[in-house]
């Protein structure tokens, strides 16, 4: 990785430990810009010149990697979508699951023998619970918590049913 020493070699100035001398000064300008490595700043404490690491980088035309806040933001991004669309999904095949229910129990009224109504309306009385976990898993921080954390181990990428998630 480019250092911040490095960068002010590049850009003319001359480097003596964790100072350098400043160009942008008149008459003698010895050792008055100081710098700091892990914060990635430098200032001159004679004519209050300042600049970054990623600045100077970018004059450069040196390319440095991504923060690890922006990389925690982007993986919080793509989470935030991934939970959008396992939530869409789930409510989708929460409705469907609804209406084929209600459905059923209209063919009751009429046949009350009728296997394929009873079955539909099984798996919807067994499905309700599990939604209502996931529903609460995904509507509660400590859930997104763990709904994250899973979502992590596995490499961020996670096929799953809204219903295996609270089983």
């Amino acid at each position: 990785m480019t250092s911040m020493a490095q960068l002010l070699e590049a850009s003319g100035f001359r480097v003596r430990g964790r100072r350098a001398d400043c160009p942008f000064c008149d008459g003698q300008s010895k050792l008055t810009i100081s710098f700091d490595e892990t914060k990635g700043v430098a200032y001159c404490h004679r004519c209050h010149w300042k600049t970054g690491i990623r600045k100077l980088a970018r004059e450069q035309g040196v390319h440095l990697p991504a923060r690890r806040r922006a990389l925690a933001r982007e993986r919080k991004e793509q989470f935030r979508k991934w939970l959008l669309d396992l939530m869409d999904r789930a409510s989708r095949e929460e409705r469907r699951m609804y209406r084929r229910a209600e459905w059923a129990k209209v063919a009751l009224t009429y046949d009350r023998q009728s296997e394929i109504a009873w079955t539909v309306l099984a798996q919807w009385y067994h499905a309700r619970p599990q939604f209502q976990r996931f529903w609460d898993m995904a509507g509660c921080r400590l859930g997104r918590y763990e709904l994250y954390r899973t979502w992590r181990r596995r490499g961020g990428v996670w096929k799953v049913s809204p219903l295996q998630l609270s089983a």
